[in-house]
């Protein structure tokens, strides 16, 4: 996939804290950011599969799946945001155990 630049305004103090970050991870400043950015998508996308996965309307694999994760990846994220899914009545488990 081709990729196309993206711009934004940022404060003098901001862009001199990135340049200083870039240096310390030895990426230069674009590199940084399109880094940072792609960490955030990818959080982002985790957030809104939890989210769905906590209302119980996925499973833990389909919420890996919908964020584009591996199913390690999604339970770490769950694990450590203690994102729990909706208790399940008692006839809920009396039928998944028939199955």
């Amino acid at each position: 996939m081709k990729s196309k630049p993206v711009t934004t305004r940022l404060q003098e103090d901001e862009i001199e804290e990135i340049s200083i970050i870039a240096s310390e991870e030895h990426l230069d400043r674009s590199s940084l950011l399109r880094k940072w950015i792609l960490e955030a998508i990818e959080t982002y996308r985790m957030k809104r599969a939890a989210k769905l996965y906590k209302l119980g309307e996925v499973s833990l694999a389909e919420a890996a799946t919908n964020a584009n994760v591996s199913l390690w990846q999604m339970m770490d994220f769950v694990g450590k945001n203690q994102i729990r899914p909706p208790l399940e009545d008692q006839r809920d488990i009396e039928q998944e155990v028939q199955r």
